[in-house]
């Protein structure tokens, strides 16, 4: 298994000799440099998904959520903002934290409407509003804002579904399949 480096040193390594530095350091206000952050983000990303098979580390999560959210607002110009916020937005909604999740989406979709992911974060807004809160007025209005601005997007017809079928339980949805399937 290949590790991951960082200039030629193993990320756990160079996450401990930071901590190290930080924790010896006479400045008590001393803040992270962009660098020193992303190699503090990727080792606790490596260690929370480490580990197969196991149940998530909630609380390693949640620290690793708020580092997604302190280095979008400390490093707003970095490059690297933009996927920081959809890992957090994708976590939270991993961890049914909906509202975090809808927060890391919308500042994502506001701040970097052309970053390669912001059409998913405007179609999974829609997708958190229907599924897991419940909203699907405002679900429907975002995935017909996905629709219109994304024609040709590979979830285009997705949106267009969720709009079509939404509110239905399990039963009327394969009610509807089965209909459909003898219309053909």
């Amino acid at each position: 298994m290949k590790q991951l480096q960082i200039a030629g040193i193993p990320i756990i390594i160079s996450f401990m000799a930071i901590m190290l530095i930080i924790g010896c350091g006479t400045d008590a206000d001393k803040e992270l440099t962009e660098e020193e952050f992303v190699i503090m983000i990727s080792a606790t990303e490596d260690s929370l998904y480490s580990k197969k098979g196991m149940n998530m580390d909630v609380e390693k999560a949640t620290e690793l959520l708020d580092m997604y959210s302190d280095f979008s607002e400390s490093f707003i110009k970095s490059d690297e903002v933009p996927e920081m916020l959809f890992k957090g937005g994708e976590l939270a909604m991993g961890l049914k934290k909906s509202e975090r999740s809808l927060s890391f989406f919308k500042r994502l979709f506001k701040a970097y409407p052309n970053y390669e992911k912001a059409p998913y974060a405007l179609f999974l807004q829609g997708f958190i509003n229907e599924n897991y809160l419940g909203k699907l007025g405002k679900a429907e209005e975002l995935y017909r804002q996905f629709m219109s601005e994304y024609p040709s997007h590979e979830l285009y017809k997705d949106a267009k579904f969720s709009i079509e079928n939404m509110g239905m339980s399990p039963e009327e949805l394969l009610k509807s399949f089965e209909k459909q399937t003898e219309a053909s």
